[in-house]
């Protein structure tokens, strides 16, 4: 299948490398991605149909019309504490930051930041929107370019969409038995524009560097006749 952004091998030369079985900044994994609860749907828990709490039924509701307001012990819910109803599926990302964390009140665990990738072979999804991503024309997103070696596909990674998610629930991304990982070159594309993102400033040689590859890009979608 044609990829909907452009070759520019010569400029990034590699864009994915074998990683560790350890999970790591750059590490490409599976997570369940989950979208904003813009609803603030919940499950709303019936208690009292059964105070046993061996069979507790739930509806799915708006947070407004939750109708159980105390504590449920069988599933260490607090009387000010929710199971929200989102939706997801387990999706590709890219390991920011994490690691092993504990809360004063809390047993250490596991927790990663990530960016979760959406692919891009819906038909809806215009070649020129990725291009422009490609060139880092939307400061909330990154280009990322296929690859069958590490079993990747064109996708994008969505920075508004930044995401913690629980060691216990992530899952390394593999090509055969190898882990899959970015190498650094890449990563630190991908950092920089993240930092620009997040409105942290970058130096002066940096912010050339995005320029330099934003005009690369659209100059080189041009030269091919497909922006």
């Amino acid at each position: 299948m044609a990829t909907k952004g452009i070759d520019i091998s010569g400029l990034i030369p590699n864009y994915y490398e074998v990683g560790p079985t350890s999970i790591e900044p750059a590490q490409v994994i599976w997570i369940p991605s989950l979208y904003p609860n813009k609803d603030k749907l919940i499950l709303n828990i019936d208690v009292t149909s059964d105070p046993t709490e061996q069979h507790l039924v739930s509806t799915v509701s708006p947070l407004a019309q939750r109708t159980v307001q105390i504590p449920i012990k069988s599933l260490n819910l607090a009387s000010d504490e929710y199971y929200f109803a989102v939706k997801g599926k387990m999706r590709p990302a890219i390991v920011l930051a994490g690691g092993f964390v504990r809360w004063e009140t809390s047993p250490t665990e596991q927790l990663f930041v990530c960016v979760p990738l959406y692919g891009v072979d819906k038909p809806r999804i215009s070649q020129r929107f990725v291009i422009e991503v490609q060139a880092l024309k939307y400061p909330g997103m990154f280009y990322f370019p296929p690859s069958p070696q590490f079993r990747l596909q064109e996708s994008v990674a969505r920075f508004s969409l930044i995401q913690v998610a629980h060691g216990s629930a992530l899952q390394l991304h593999r090509s055969g038995s190898d882990p899959v990982m970015l190498s650094d070159e890449f990563f630190g594309w991908m950092r920089s524009h993240l930092i620009e993102y997040l409105g942290a400033g970058l130096p002066d040689d940096k912010k050339k560097d995005l320029a330099a590859l934003s005009e690369l890009v659209i100059a080189e979608a041009k030269a091919q006749g497909v922006y």
